[in-house]
This record gives structure tokens, sequence and C-alpha cells, in this order.
């Protein structure tokens, strides 16, 4: 067979894996070129452990080459597998043993060659610093404990939303102006704000066309008034630079529409510009500022349900563009929680009209992926309502009163295309619309008789998060957690066994453990066997640590990191895998228009695969801390 035939045949092959699929063509070919051809038998070893590092990266053609460390399978390489990557790129002796598992035909690529792609290629060189090759590219180098750089992108995260627009420059005035005078100099500049300033420059307030129209257009305050009667104060302020996503969060979370840029980020520095919201706007065209306005302007439920049509295509957006899920989460849960509010403001006048006003404070809470704010999709709900404690003669009345409220809240988020809860665990349902008092009993005898379905309801009630009413209420039912755990013996011992039901989800082989029958036959639950074993061991730690005021699960584990340095370089990992798994279930929701929960394997591409397989490392990982910090291999549930 001619020499330029097999090479043309090498460069296909090569064309069809990454990171060869991401280079150009002329490159590939010179590399397919310098390639050779090595046929082993099964059995053959390649290179044992300690080996001093070799010349060659090796990619298997046909066959299947395993990888042990004394004697354990790590992992299996099949077709279109590279392996002998980490002593490539690190130098060092191999970590791993290779063997062949049948007859085999490897490709062995020139180190030397390889290494200058890896220069001149960022993107090749992106697919080896996330550490997705399989093989010696592992989470962790174990010898020497230096965590290899994010492996579960692999993009790299967009600093902003879009283009960050310069800051205007700043026109400011001091404090002692009169209101006039700076009215007289917002005209003039054709501006809608000033930032008021020390006499060192630093901001102390703001003011806009909204507080002269309010206060002093009004009568409330004179025109000859010092400015500083007026004024907003303090002013938010920020460095520049900051990610546009940052500013735009800022603005929906403190109900503002300017930002002050100076020159340390903090007011107690020089004032040198300001964004508006109307910059976001202009900006970035499709804002998410704006849904939340009309959510919180709507009058009725119609308009609700197609302005959270439009949150979902923001959503795919920003996964388009690469945005880091962490931003997306933030952004989509402070959504629903408006969404939610304004359900229980129209459910709190209609309630108030049939029923009259219980004069009972309550607080609604959010459960499961909303409590964590980890709700991207319009997914099935969890929630509750928390009372304060009503008089005997009271009791009735509020029972229906809310339970009112909670089925008007529930019935217009399902409207707006969220799935009612299986198993009903929602405010709707009168088991879960009680009183502080009750909450509180049943927490406790959770904890004092953790049997399988109490501790089925803690792992879901324990993530609540209140999204609206009295908080004082949420937090009196936190202290009673707190307390009520430091008092039940061995609940915590219960809970973590109870986190170890979902063991890494792969075969023997390295093959994904899929559903056996039923409606998603052959698919991979990736809620079950992937995101809640992960959800379950950082729920369990934080309450160890009684830690309840982080909700999100990859906040949680970078929370561990900080409270248990040791462990950080694994609970980082988990914290990122976590949320590559988020983007994996998200973009899979919205291609398929469903939950995202069920993914058909062989709809994964090959990177994709590896990336899943990825993220199982630090799940068993974490069962086994579990196993050895609450003596789990000794207790008997």
């Amino acid at each position: 067979m001619p020499a330029n035939t097999i090479v043309h045949r090498v460069f296909e092959f090569l064309g069809k894996y990454p990171p060869f699929s991401l280079m150009k063509e002329e490159k590939l070919l010179e590399v397919a070129a310098k390639v050779r051809i090595r046929y082993v038998d099964r059995g053959q070893v390649i290179f044992d452990e300690n080996d001093a590092p070799g010349e060659f990266l090796y990619l298997v053609r046909e066959g299947s080459v395993s990888l042990t460390h004394n004697g354990e399978i790590v992992d299996i390489c099949d077709e279109g597998d590279l392996f002998g990557v980490r002593s490539m790129l690190s130098g060092k002796p191999y970590l791993l043993k290779s063997m062949s598992t049948a007859e085999s035909l490897l490709y062995l690529i020139p180190i030397l060659d390889f290494r200058e792609i890896l220069k001149n290629n960022s993107e090749v060189g992106m697919y080896f610093a996330a550490g997705l090759a399989s093989g010696q590219t592992v989470l962790r180098d174990d010898h020497s404990g230096t965590a290899v750089p994010d492996k579960y992108q692999l993009n790299a995260t967009p600093e902003i939303l879009g283009a960050t627009p310069e800051p205007k420059s700043l026109i400011t005035s001091k404090k002692n102006e009169s209101v006039k005078t700076v009215a007289q100099l917002m005209r003039h500049h054709n501006i809608g704000s000033m930032v008021i300033t020390s006499d060192d420059d630093h901001p102390i307030g703001i003011v806009t066309d909204t507080d002269l129209r309010k206060r002093v257009a009004t009568g409330e305050y004179s025109v000859d008034a010092p400015i500083e009667k007026i004024m907003n104060s303090p002013v938010i302020t920020m460095k520049k630079g900051v990610p546009m996503a940052e500013m735009m969060i800022t603005m929906m979370t403190r109900h503002i529409h300017h930002i002050c840029i100076t020159e340390d980020g903090t007011d107690q520095s020089r004032a040198t510009g300001i964004y508006s919201e109307r910059d976001m706007l202009l900006a970035q065209g499709n804002h998410p500022a704006i849904l939340v306005k009309e959510i919180s302007k709507a009058s009725d439920i119609p308009p609700l349900s197609h302005l959270r049509d439009k949150a979902e295509q923001l959503l795919q957006q920003y996964l388009d563009q690469g945005v880091s899920i962490a931003i997306v989460a933030r952004i989509m849960t402070i959504i629903n929680d408006v969404l939610i509010r304004k359900a229980i403001s129209l459910a709190e006048f209609s309630a108030r009209e049939k029923l009259g006003d219980p004069g009972l404070s309550f607080c609604w809470l959010s459960l499961g992926s909303e409590g964590r704010e980890e709700q991207l999709l319009r997914t099935d709900v969890d929630n509750a309502i928390l009372y304060e404690n009503p008089s005997e003669n009271d009791q009735k009345k509020a029972k229906e009163y809310f339970s009112y409220l909670g089925k008007y809240v529930n019935n217009v988020l399902m409207q707006c295309g969220f799935e009612k809860c299986p198993a009903d665990i929602m405010a709707s349902n009168p088991a879960y619309c009680l009183s502080l008092q009750e909450w509180q009993d049943k927490f406790s005898q959770w904890i004092d008789t953790p049997e399988p379905q109490a501790l089925m309801n803690s792992a879901i009630f324990f993530d609540f998060r209140a999204v609206y009413g009295n908080l004082s209420l949420k937090q009196s039912l936190q202290d009673h957690l707190v307390v009520a755990i430091s008092k039940g013996g061995m609940f915590i011992n219960h809970l973590a066994k109870n986190a170890l039901q979902n063991p890494p989800p792969l075969t023997f082989f390295k093959n994904f453990v899929v559903e056996k029958g039923g409606e998603h036959k052959d698919e991979f639950d990736v809620k079950k066997r992937a995101m809640m074993p992960l959800a379950d061991v950082a729920r369990v730690l934080m309450l160890s640590h009684q830690r309840l005021q982080v909700h999100h699960t990859a906040e949680r584990f970078r929370e561990l990191a900080i409270l248990e340095p040791k462990q950080a370089d694994l609970f980082n990992e988990a914290a990122m895998a976590y949320e590559w798994l988020m983007g994996l279930r998200t973009r899979f929701g919205l291609a398929n228009h469903d939950s995202g929960r069920f993914l058909p394997i062989g709809s994964l591409n090959k990177l994709e695969k590896q990336m899943l397989r990825n993220a199982f490392v630090p799940v068993k990982e974490l069962q086994k801390l579990l196993e050895v910090r609450f003596q789990l291999d000794y207790f008997r549930s």
C-alpha cells in the first residue's frame, strides 16, 4: 500500500477525535505523516509504573488497553483514546501501567512534535489543560497532590456578558450645592443622574431625575435646599473592568439603577465614572433586568407565562455564549424568585378577598433544587409555607388561608411551565403548609427517628431557602434545626449512610450504568447517579459544620474547601464537577424540551463521555471520606 495512502488513513482517523479534531487540516497532515503504527498482542505491556517517560504519545486505533495502578484497573482505553499524556505533559515517570487487553493496533505520536502543537494551538492546549484525555491525564496527581486546572470546561468562561461598555465620564457635584444648581447641571449635560462627592472626590451619594420629581417637584424640599437632603446614600461602587455579569446581578439584587466606578472599587477612593442600567441594556440587548421588571409589573398570570418563556430563551443564549454556569444559575434564581414573589402577591390579593386577612405573618420556602439556587430548567417544584404560630382559636382559619395561598401560587407556577412535584412536596399540600411549631416538631421527629422516609425528607427539606415573607420565621426554624442536629445523636451518621446509596455509576469496564427498563431504558439518569451523590455529600458535611447559610452545592464545596483546607483540592474538584453536570443537564434539557435528567449515552460525543467519567472521580473519593469520617463501615442504620 502506498505510503501516502497510509498517511491519509491516519489523517482521517485522527480527525474524528479530540484534540486532533481541533487542529487545522495542514497541521494534522503533518502529524499523520510522523505517526508510527504498532501492533501489540493481548497481555503485552506498553509501559509500566515508574518507567521513564517515552518518546511517544499513544492512541488506540483498534482493540483496547487497560491502565492500572498497583494492580487495580483505573481506566480502559478503546478506539480513539489517548494515553501516556500525563508523562508527556510533566516529563515525569508513568504513574500507571498500560497493557493491551485484546489484540490492538496503536498509533504512536512523537512527543517532541506534539509539544510544538501544544505551544502553537491554544484549543489543543486548552483540551489538555482541562485534563480530558483518558489514561495518564488523571484528575489529580496523587504523587504530588498538585491540582490539575479546571477540567470541566472546554471554553474559557467569558469575563462578560457581551462587551462591557466604557463607563461614562463623570460629572459630579458637592453635597452643599443647591438642588437647583445640580438640576441645572444635569439639564445642561443631558444626564439623568449626578454623583455627589466629598471634598476629596469620594462618592457619598447619587441623585437622579426620579429623586427630583418625587422629592422636589412635590414640594417636599425646596430647590434651594442642599442636594445632600435628597441624595441616595451610600453609593454602590465597583472597580473598572468588573464583568458586566457581576454589575448586572448587583443591580438586580440591590434594586438599583446606577453603579459608580472608583479607583479601587470602594467608596473610599476617587470616583471616576458611572454605569447606568440603560448602559447595560444598550450593551447587551436582551437583559434579565427587563424580565425582572416586567414580571414585577405583571397584573395577571398569562404575561407571567410568556415572560418565563423568554427567560428560557435567555438561558439558551447564555449557554451558547459559554457564560459561567455559576453566573447563569444566579441570574435564573433571581428570575425564578421574582416570579414566585409575584405569584404570592396575586395569591394574597385573592386570598384576602375570599377569606379575609388571618393576621399572621408567613414565609415562603423553596426546597430542593430551587432551594439550592440550582433550578435552571422548569422542572418540578418543591416548596412549603411556614407561618407564625396562631392562637388555638385561629388555627383552623390559618390552615384554610395558607392552604389556599399555597394552591394558588403553585397553580401559577404550573401555568408558567413548571412541573408538579410527583411526591406532592408542595405548599398546596396541607402536610407542608404548617406553623413554626409544627415545622419544628416535624424536623425534630425526622432527626430523632431517622427512618428511610425521614432521611429522604431531610434531603429535600433541609435545603430550604426563604424567598418571601417574614425572614425571622425562617431563621427560627434554622436555629431549631442546628440545635436538634447537635442533640440528635447519630442522625448525621444516618444521613451520611443515606448519601452512599448512589455509588459512582460506572461498570467494571468504565461503561455507564443506564436504566434497565421503562420509559428511559438505556438512558443515563444524570440527576440520580451523578448530581444527587454530590449534593447529598455537600449537605451532610455542611450540616456537620452547622453551616446552613450557603445553599448552592458548588458553593457548599467551596466553603468546605475553606473550612477543611487539607481536603481543598477534592472539594474544589467536586464544585467544578457539579457545575459542569448542571451545564450538561441544562443543555440537553433545552435541546430536548424536557428536564434534561435522562441522557441518551449515544448522543454524547467522546469528549462529553470522558468529562462525565471525570466527574465521577470526586464522587468516589467524597463517599470514601464519609465512610471514614462517620465510621460507616461499623455503623448499622
